[in-house]
């Protein structure tokens, strides 16, 4: 960890409790983090995380660009190659004087020199706000990522899938005391969809499909506005690792799964319920666009202990 002001350290070990300054692999250096990153040699770390405030240099547009124009190349410059950053880009209502959100001008900046760009939005208790995170990746290893078909189910799939599951946490889905049959019992069923992502041959997602009727019998408490329809199929759960989520393997989970949908079932429409707060609905609908045919709020979702929205999306999936 750097950081220029050893005042601001000290008053969040004694004011905030923040624990981290005792983890003894932490080694915190007191320094101008430029300086530091121009002195340190390149490809030394995994990732880097830029966690400064809104607006470090002012309002000005301008002004702000040219920082973050030296502060992007040095991270780059310091990362090993598959490393990954990760950028606060501000409350989600930050904006320049010229009316310009800085999440927008990181994003746009950000891309030019990382691959597999994303950003993701989270409530953040202290701030009372919404705030924006960016991530991306150096080179071009996401590239590497499979989005693949489970057909026919064995010991090591439902292992893999399972691993994934854990590590997530969806949904609370690993408190369960029979989640692997939970997932045994949606593999097995053939007229579900199950994709699995690889990375480097690792499974590192999995996105479920069910038929969306299957689903509507579950959710109909839940959502009371949602209706039958027999030629749509639902996506009920999707999940990458930490540190694999680059938004193009989170479009190959979903664009495999409504491809297999319609050469399988021959049925080319969706939904879901995608969360707000993660990114998940605002990526659905910029990749799908016009295929998105109805998107609904639903501001307090049951499943999510009533305290997130999620967007019920429908759409058509045309090639």
């Amino acid at each position: 960890m750097v950081d220029l002001d050893a005042g601001v350290v000290d008053a969040c070990r004694q004011h905030l409790g923040q624990k981290v300054f005792e983890d003894p692999r932490l080694k915190l250096v007191t320094a101008d983090a430029f300086h530091f990153m121009k002195q340190t040699g390149n490809g030394k770390y995994d990732g880097v995380v830029c966690d400064l405030t809104d607006f470090p240099v002012g309002y000005n547009d301008g002004k702000f660009r040219e920082f973050y124009a030296s502060v992007f190349p040095l991270s780059r410059k310091v990362l090993k190659d598959g490393g990954w950053i990760g950028v606060y880009a501000g409350s989600r209502d930050a904006v320049f004087n010229g009316g310009m959100p800085i999440a927008s001008a990181l994003e746009e900046m950000l891309t030019g020199l990382f691959a597999g760009t994303e950003r993701q939005e989270a409530l953040i208790p202290s701030f009372g706000e919404p705030c924006y995170f960016l991530y991306g990746l150096r080179g071009d290893r996401h590239k590497e990522q499979t989005a693949e078909a489970v057909i026919g189910v064995d010991e090591n799939i439902i292992k893999n899938v399972m691993a994934v599951v854990d590590a997530a946490a969806i949904d609370g889905l690993n408190d369960w005391d029979d989640s692997a049959d939970y997932i045994r019992e949606k593999l097995e069923d053939a007229k579900n969809i199950n994709i699995i992502l690889k990375d480097d041959g690792m499974v590192v997602g999995y996105l479920l499909a069910v038929p969306h009727n299957d689903a509507l019998a579950e959710l109909k408490d839940a959502d009371s506005v949602l209706r039958e329809d027999a030629a749509r199929y639902y996506v009920e759960l999707v999940e990458i690792l930490s540190g694999r989520r680059r938004g193009i393997g989170l479009l190959k989970l979903l664009f495999r799964i409504v491809e297999e949908a319609e050469k399988r079932f021959g049925v080319n429409k969706f939904s879901m319920h995608a969360r707000v707060n993660t990114g998940l609905s605002r990526v659905v609908q910029k990749y799908f666009g016009n295929m998105i045919t109805s998107v609904r709020r639903i501001e307090h979702w049951k499943y999510y202990c009533g305290e997130e929205p999620v967007d019920y999306i429908e759409g058509t999936y045309k090639k």
